[in-house]
């Protein structure tokens, strides 16, 4: 049975973040399974975070996995729809 991985995105899901949120992602592709992500605490935005998150989404979805939002904040579900890609990340 795939496991199911969770970790929070923190307070900033920006271009400061990619690298750390990256290999945390890999990790998690590694184990296979879905994976809740915590945004409720995302205070900070912007297109290079959501990219990542997209591509992860995109990998998981190979594998026959997918990510799931946990209480995303008002941050992230505004700059999703005014990039037009919140049903691409699923939210």
């Amino acid at each position: 049975m795939a496991s199911k991985t969770s970790f929070s995105l923190g307070k900033h899901l920006d271009i400061s973040a990619v690298n750390n949120l990256q290999e945390r992602m890999l990790k998690a592709l590694e184990k296979s399974g879905d994976v809740n992500l915590k945004a409720g605490s995302v205070e900070r935005v912007d297109s290079a975070g959501l990219q990542l998150v997209l591509c992860f989404r995109r990998e998981l979805q190979r594998s026959g996995s997918d990510i799931f939002w946990q209480k995303p904040s008002e941050k992230v579900l505004t700059t999703a729809a005014l990039l037009g890609i919140q049903s691409k990340l699923g939210l």
